[in-house]
């Protein structure tokens, strides 16, 4: 009886999973191979970028060569935003001034940028069909 259920079940979840594409992303121009880079992926223009609003996040896991590093993330078909940061200190956290301004290096799908502040997600929009896709993100210094 177990047997049967727990194969209805991945019958059930196996069309969701080949719906899925990967997005891989090569973070660029990183200040030094130290830390890790991580990327909020969002649905939203009311959820970019904020802080814990992202629908998936995705970390690098490899060392950090060359000054750049490749990270790929499994989403939903749609439309999203990424914003990525070099962590370079590993406390989870994109570090800032007391005004608020980046002392990590940070960026944007599509290499958008925004005018004191983030872009809006409508110029960091990029579409995720069933193909997976690559797209590459230049930190700001």
């Amino acid at each position: 009886m177990k047997k049967i259920i727990l194969s209805g079940l991945i019958l059930m979840f196996t069309p969701l999973l080949l719906c899925a594409a990967s997005v891989t992303f090569t973070i660029e121009n990183l200040k030094s191979d130290q830390g890790l880079v991580l990327i909020g992926i969002y649905d939203s223009a009311e959820a970019f970028p904020k802080k814990g609003k992202h629908v998936t996040g995705c970390v690098s896991r490899g060392k950090i060569s060359g000054k750049s590093v490749s990270i790929t993330c499994d989403v939903e078909p749609g439309i999203y935003a990424a914003a990525a940061f070099h962590d370079e200190n590993g406390n989870d956290d994109l570090d800032t001034s007391l005004v608020g301004i980046p002392k990590e290096r940070y960026g944007f799908s599509n290499n958008a940028k925004g005018f004191l502040g983030p872009p809006g997600f409508e110029k960091a929009a990029f579409k995720v069909g069933r193909d997976d896709i690559k797209m590459n993100i230049r930190l700001i210094e």
